[in-house]
């Protein structure tokens, strides 16, 4: 699984609960790190939020999407509103 998310604690925090879990992970904390990182290496899950420097989380979104892909995405936020979560949803995201 990939985790995105720009703060440190957060993305260290999701990662050992996932790691915990029996899951194999990696972390970055931005949408273009992301992206390098996916041209050269498989994951099954991208968790990634929606606030993030640069490219934001529904943005990295669209442009896997628009790729092709059939990564199995997660969007999280603290902020969240109504409209995020039915676009994220319109573009594809498994979940928000």
């Amino acid at each position: 699984m990939l985790v995105v998310e720009d703060d440190a604690a957060i993305r260290e925090l999701l990662e050992e609960e996932l790691q915990d879990a029996g899951y194999t992970t990696l972390g970055v904390p931005s949408a273009e790190e992301a992206i390098a990182l996916l041209s050269h290496t498989s994951v099954s899950l991208v968790i990634t939020d929606v606030r993030l420097p640069g490219m934001t989380g529904i943005q990295l979104l669209q442009q896997l999407r628009h790729a092709g892909s059939e990564l199995g995405i997660i969007v999280i936020t603290a902020f969240g509103t109504i409209d995020q979560a039915v676009e994220a949803l319109k573009l594809g995201a498994d979940d928000f």
